[in-house]
């Protein structure tokens, strides 16, 4: 059991050779990264950009503080009741940010989700761009968080992380799940590339768009995760310019989250 993490991680990153193969070979021919037009980008709502500036003005905010005051995200002696309390208001919380993007997104049935790439359409298209994207971001991070090595430590890892190595209950297990995998996939890509990047492409280039979301979203999540995030914050950029689709951005989200918590429960992990 012990060699396990060693072999999904070894998995992984020869998929991603893989891929990386295939997308030099697409560079080096001239053909496209991704078979299909660029979307027209349309019009975000204003409401939603508000309420989207002002989130992430506040969390740059308390990012910013929590680093200046050397405050550190310990949860070493925190018991089982409340760390299952701490996961079930994260994903109380990630609800409704959900709940407000979208209706800030639609004025309550007024507008339509499937304009800004939120739709079921070609749901199995969708899904393996997602894969493939989270596979293509893997060695990306990988090296990055290879050079930033020297900035982890136990102090500093995701607090999420931080609870599943003193408390792995089935219930937790559960909720942790839910808001790392489900929840913080669905309100994230709302915020940062529907609507964050979807307004930056109506007036800046793709790649100018692409950046800003990217290291936006970054910085939310301070130091030194944002820079071994970077990588998978412009492969997300890159593929909602490409494909306009929300349901790409999130499998790919899902996934990347999806591995770290895996490689958690397994003993072997970093934050992601």
């Amino acid at each position: 059991m012990q060699s396990l993490p060693e072999l999904l991680t070894v998995a992984v990153l020869l998929t991603s050779l893989a891929v990386w193969g295939m997308i030099l070979e697409r560079l080096y021919t001239g053909e496209p990264l991704i078979p299909c037009r660029v979307p027209v980008t349309r019009p975000r709502p204003p409401v939603a950009m508000t309420i989207v500036g002002l989130w992430i003005l506040i969390s740059l905010f308390m990012t910013v503080s929590a680093e200046l005051q050397g405050q550190e995200k310990k949860l070493r002696d925190i018991n089982l009741p409340e760390a299952i309390e701490i996961a079930a208001g994260n994903i109380l919380e990630q609800c409704v940010v959900v709940s407000i993007m979208v209706i800030s997104l639609t004025g309550l049935g007024v507008r339509s989700l499937n304009r800004y790439g939120i739709d079921g359409r070609k749901i199995g298209e969708k899904l393996s761009w997602g894969v493939v994207g989270y596979v293509a971001s893997t060695i990306p991070v990988i090296l990055v968080i290879i050079l930033m090595q020297r900035f982890h430590s136990p102090e500093n890892k995701h607090p999420f992380l931080q609870l599943l190595d003193q408390q792995q209950s089935p219930l937790l297990v559960a909720l942790l799940g839910i808001s790392t995998i489900v929840m913080a996939p669905l309100s994230e890509e709302l915020m940062y590339r529907v609507i964050l990047q979807g307004s930056l492409q109506r007036y800046l280039p793709p790649w100018a768009a692409i950046m800003g979301a990217s290291v936006v979203f970054s910085a939310v999540h301070g130091f030194p995760d944002a820079v071994s995030l970077l990588p998978l914050a412009l492969t997300l950029g890159f593929l909602y310019w490409r494909t306009g689709s929300y349901l790409v951005v999130v499998t790919t989200h899902a996934a990347f989250n999806g591995f770290n918590i895996l490689m958690a429960l397994l003993g072997a992990g970093e934050p992601g």
